[in-house]
C-alpha cells in the first residue's frame, strides 16, 4: 500500500529525474529507475520504508494509466474552454467527465496529477502550440494571419528546454587561451 505522501514523492522523483537536462534520456529503463529509487528514498516521508526501484517502477506504471487519461480530458478541456471559464472549472469538468465514464466513481489519483503537470510532457498546452510551424510567424509562436499580422500571442506557451548537450558544455570549464596561444 502506497500513502498519499509517498506517492507525492514517486511523482516528485521521477519529474527530477526525467527532467534532468545533462542525463535526458540517454539512459536505460534499469537505470532510470534506479535512480529514481535513489531519489524517492533520499526524500521519501518519514516514518515511510524505503523501497526497491522494482516496486517504485511497478506502482508508477499501475497508476499512469489513470492519470494519463485524466490528463488528456484536462487538456481537451483546457482548450476548448469556454469564454470566461477558470482553471477550477476546467477540472470540475473534468472530473465530472471521470465520474460519468467510471460509474461515478471519483479520480483518486489527483495529487500525483498535480505534480506529473509540472512536467513539460504532462503540462496542458495552448492550441498555438500545436500549430503547423509555417502558421507562425510572430515572436510568441503565435498564429498570425494577414488581418492580425502581430499578436502578443498565448502566455501559456512554454519555453524549451536547454538540452542535454548545451547542459553538459554550460558545466564545463573554460579554456583561455595565451598571447602565444598555448592553452593554460
Amino acid at each position: 500500500m502506497w500513502s498519499t505522501a509517498e506517492e507525492k514523492c514517486l511523482a516528485r522523483a521521477w519529474g527530477t529525474i526525467t527532467n534532468d537536462p545533462q542525463v535526458g534520456n540517454a539512459q536505460k529503463n534499469k537505470h532510470f529507475w534506479q535512480r529514481t529509487s535513489t531519489y524517492y528514498n533520499d526524500n521519501r516521508p518519514t516514518g515511510t520504508t524505503a523501497r526497491e526501484w522494482t516496486s517504485i517502477k511497478s506502482h508508477y506504471y499501475r497508476v499512469m494509466p489513470d492519470i494519463g487519461k485524466f490528463s488528456g480530458w484536462y487538456n481537451n478541456f483546457f482548450n476548448n474552454r469556454a469564454s470566461g471559464e477558470s482553471d477550477t472549472d476546467v477540472l470540475a469538468a473534468t472530473h465530472d467527465m471521470w465520474k460519468k465514464v467510471h460509474k461515478n466513481k471519483t479520480f483518486k489519483y489527483e495529487h500525483i496529477w498535480k505534480i506529473i503537470t509540472e512536467c513539460e510532457k504532462w503540462a496542458p498546452q495552448s492550441l498555438g502550440r500545436h500549430a503547423d510551424k509555417k502558421a507562425r510567424t510572430s515572436k510568441s509562436g503565435a498564429h498570425t494571419s494577414s488581418t492580425n499580422p502581430d499578436t502578443d500571442g498565448d502566455s501559456e506557451i512554454r519555453s524549451r528546454p536547454i538540452g542535454q548537450q548545451k547542459a553538459k558544455r554550460k558545466n564545463k570549464t573554460k579554456v583561455t587561451e595565451d598571447k602565444d596561444f598555448s592553452v593554460k
